[in-house]
């Protein structure tokens, strides 16, 4: 979560039953909707809003067409060397998923 107007995120991989994915999005933190473009993003999604809700700390909607799709917040520690990410939302056939993630920087 660099200060700034905001930044852009690249995501790209192979799921657990082999399908690929590869979505990106350039996003300011001011809580409006910006485009996804790929495929594979969470829940299907199509837009995403960000929001800065403290210094280290910012939220995350995704959309698709329109309608909440999923939720996350992101946290960087204050040392700035691990990042906590904790979504939720639905998959594009209907299914609730929650996954919790740390990063540490190597």
């Amino acid at each position: 979560m660099a200060e700034g107007v905001g930044a852009k995120y690249s995501f790209d991989g192979i799921r657990a039953d082999g399908t690929p994915f590869s979505y990106s999005f350039t996003v300011n933190y001011d809580g409006k909707d910006y485009p996804i473009t790929g495929t594979g993003a969470p829940g299907g999604a199509d837009a995403i809003a960000i929001k800065r809700v403290r210094t280290h700390k910012a939220e995350a909607t995704l959309k698709k067409g329109g309608k909440e799709v999923g939720r996350s917040e992101a946290e960087v520690s204050k040392e700035g060397t691990t990042t906590t990410l904790k979504s939720e939302g639905m998959t594009p056939d209907g299914k609730a998923y929650s996954v919790d993630s740390v990063y540490n920087k190597q």
